[in-house]
């Protein structure tokens, strides 16, 4: 009887994991294919602002060190929107409060700004995010999943780095990463439980 009420209760907070994590809006770095020397210009994407969005401060960084670079910071000409960039090779912090209203609710695939990258040798680098908040029109924190950028770096004579053959994938949030651990002690109380059960017979 124990037994059964420990799957049940795993079974039901895996499952609110699973349904909370679809419900969050997706923030994402696309990917980029440049050449030694050139840049391009990378769009960071909120897939959806459910109650609007009244600002947010990101921090991405570059891994893969003398890869690729940052080199400027781009930001839609959005009527109301003040911007605020710290730039640096490895890292740029990006940040704009929306006075007008410009991003209501319900805005969908809303773009934060462009990532400008400068390709420096072959290979291949990550944007990550180490930092971000989001606040919506109702002066609440956003959560919502990440998902990285992939930089393929190719020489100027077009020989390019093997891109990664695996799929992009979200990161895991903190809270999936608490209900695993949940489950896992779940399971360790029902083995204590079944042993203990074996030593009074």
């Amino acid at each position: 009887m124990i037994a059964k009420a420990f799957f049940i209760a795993a079974a039901v907070l895996l499952g609110s994991a699973l349904a909370f994590a679809q419900l969050l809006p997706a923030l994402s770095i696309a990917d980029a294919a440049i050449k030694a020397g050139e840049t391009y210009a990378i769009p960071v994407v909120l897939d959806r602002a459910d109650n609007g969005l009244a600002g947010y401060e990101l921090t991405l960084a570059i891994s893969g060190a003398g890869i690729a670079e940052f080199s400027d910071v781009l930001y839609p000409e959005l009527e109301g929107v003040q911007e605020k960039t710290e730039k640096g090779k490895d890292r740029v912090v990006l940040s704009a409060v929306d006075t007008a209203n410009s991003v209501q609710a319900g805005a969908e695939n809303v773009l934060l700004a462009y990532v400008v990258v400068m390709g420096k040798r072959t290979g291949t680098a990550q944007i990550t995010m180490e930092g971000a908040r989001f606040d919506d029109d109702n002066g609440n924190g956003m959560g919502f999943q990440q998902e990285t950028g992939t930089i393929v770096v190719e020489t100027a004579q077009g020989r390019s780095a093997k891109p990664p053959t695996q799929q992009k994938s979200a990161d895991i949030p903190l809270y999936l990463v608490i209900i695993v651990a949940a489950l896992l002690v779940s399971f360790l109380m029902l083995v204590i439980h079944w042993h203990r059960e074996r030593e009074t017979l």
